[in-house]
């Protein structure tokens, strides 16, 4: 894959997955989704809930799944998920670390590390190497993660 670092290059590379401009699964498909995530989360012990960012990009990413490196298992799929066993509760500390709450959004499928939105649009990701900010607002995020090029999380706790 090559490196992408304009947002008209993250344009072209979610088309791959299924994404258009102005694509919306619908209120009912989101909703359903992020139950399920909720629920989960639940059974984990941790509560969570999406802010007004992670649903605006849950309807327009929702089920998008793109080739992430030239290794035909390395996708990023968009949608709530709770990828581990055990990582909720990693997730909501990270949260409390940054003064704010964490929505997943999607996934590493080969990583196996974990997309996560705040209320401020930032972009993280939790990763077997550590978590990391990705930047803020979708094209930032996504070109900080197609370049290899994020910052430490902990760089941001409050």
């Amino acid at each position: 894959m090559p490196r992408l670092t304009t947002p008209a290059a993250i344009d072209a590379w979610l088309t791959e997955g299924g994404w258009h401009p102005g694509r919306d699964v619908g209120e009912d498909a989101a909703s359903e989704a992020i139950a399920a995530v909720v629920e989960t989360y639940r059974t984990e012990g941790v509560d969570i809930a999406p802010s007004a960012p992670a649903v605006t990009f849950i309807r327009e990413h929702a089920f998008v799944k793109v080739l992430k490196q030239a290794d035909p298992d390395d996708y990023v799929e968009f949608k709530p998920i709770l990828a581990f066993k055990g990582q909720a509760e990693d997730i909501e500390e990270l949260g409390k670390s940054l003064g704010t709450t964490l929505f997943p959004i999607g996934w590493d499928t080969y990583e196996g590390g974990t997309f996560l939105i705040d209320e401020n649009d930032r972009f993280f990701y939790v990763h077997w190497s550590g978590n990391h900010y990705l930047g803020t607002g979708k094209y930032a995020a996504l070109i900080s993660l197609m370049t290899d090029d994020f910052k430490d999380a902990e760089d941001l706790y409050v």
